[in-house]
């Protein structure tokens, strides 16, 4: 096999593993707004780990080929993966009690990032 073959099976192996990751955050968000607030937590939780996941996939993507022709891609993904994790951590955390619209910005972010996660 080839170091191009296997270049390329690495990658389609990442960027498969990135949009699991993107799927699991958008089904744990999916799930969190709905849930009452007692039960809100754990599916937080579960969002935050997947989208933590997802944004250390794309680090690792791009640290694999940082001017490979997929960069720009992964470097914009990667920054829409950071904006959908502060919006989960600022739900954690909030001042004024639980903003389920920060969830459902999360959401949105990550479907229009990984339309295929939807």
């Amino acid at each position: 096999m080839s170091d191009r073959t296997t270049d390329r099976s690495a990658s389609r192996s990442a960027e498969s593993r990135a949009a699991d990751c993107a799927r699991g955050a958008i089904q744990a968000l999916r799930k969190a707004v709905d849930e009452p607030a007692a039960a809100l937590t754990q599916d937080v939780d579960v969002a935050e780990r997947q989208i933590a996941e997802l944004r250390d996939c794309l680090i690792l993507q791009l640290r694999e080929a940082p001017a490979g022709p997929e960069s720009a891609q992964t470097r914009r993904l990667l920054n829409e993966a950071n904006v959908a994790l502060s919006l989960v951590v600022g739900v954690e955390y909030p001042s004024g009690g639980i903003q389920r619209k920060l969830l459902e910005s999360a959401q949105e972010v990550l479907g229009r990032a990984f339309p295929a996660a939807r």
